[in-house]
């Protein structure tokens, strides 16, 4: 992850910085040309409904890694399903407008967050997740990006890309941005508030139509690392059949939860 970090510190001070102040001439956009930057690296931002990832997650918290499902209905609910080889579904995560669902099936436990408190050090909408997944850019409170709403961002061409800084902080306090590659698709989207006190990334890489989206979420001298691997995307699937917690399971808190994965 050392490779990360440093693109972080880069990527974060360009964001703030040109936030901040007016970048050099040469390297700052025009409105026309972002219009038509957007227009070309939004082409393939095809409208859906539903769709069901495969795919393959990694983190240091768990021993092996998993493979997972993930269920996603525009702008109402994104699912995450944990399978391992001769078990199948050993835990589920579950996030709608309102609450976030934490399942482990191994041991028998739960935990049940709102989802406000739950992103409250970085308040973004489940509708700005999804968009994530799907390695799409977005502006706050705007939706996915595109030519209808990128005259409310500033776009700077970069010696191997473009970096793209929505005008309005997350929230008025959280600046964030995006840094496309020379073919136009997503790379780097990194977000974090006005004190630094959390920095949030996320760094993309593509094969063919697989996306694997490297996370680093960075609070004081805590680090907290993940690799999701999406191999196969199912537009307009239907959702994954619902877990029944019956009294079998424990409701605990999120700090408990987590060290309920160490199986």
């Amino acid at each position: 992850m050392k490779r990360l970090k440093h693109k972080i510190l880069i990527f974060l001070a360009m964001i703030c910085g040109m936030a901040a102040v007016n970048a050099d001439a040469q390297t700052s956009m025009t409105p026309s040309e972002t219009k038509t930057f957007v227009s070309a690296v939004t082409q393939d931002y095809k409208p859906w409904k539903s769709v069901l990832i495969d795919g393959k997650i990694g983190m240091d918290r768990l021993p092996v890694s998993p493979n997972v499902k993930i269920f996603m209905q525009k702008g109402s609910e994104i699912t995450i399903s944990i399978r391992v080889p001769l078990i199948g579904e050993v835990g589920r995560i579950q996030l709608t407008k309102t609450q976030v669902l934490a399942i482990n099936k191994i041991k028998k436990v739960y935990a049940k967050e709102q989802l406000g408190d739950f992103l409250t050090d970085l308040p973004v909408t489940l509708d700005d997740v999804q968009t994530m997944i799907l390695g799409r850019a977005f502006v706050a409170g705007q939706g996915q990006l595109s030519t209808l709403n990128c005259d409310k961002t500033k776009c700077y061409v970069m010696e191997e890309g473009w970096l793209l800084v929505p005008d309005e902080p997350i929230g008025g306090s959280v600046n964030y941005g995006f840094q496309f590659g020379p073919e136009g698709k997503l790379e780097v989207f990194t977000a974090a508030p006005e004190s630094n006190a959390v920095v949030a990334s996320a760094f993309y890489t593509y094969d063919g139509k697989k996306i694997t989206m490297d996370l680093e979420a960075v609070a004081g001298a805590k680090e907290y690392d993940a690799t999701l691997k999406m191999n196969s995307f199912n537009y307009n699937a239907a959702p994954l059949e619902s877990i029944r917690l019956d009294k079998n399971y424990q409701k605990v808190s999120v700090k408990e939860f987590l060290k309920s994965l160490s199986l």
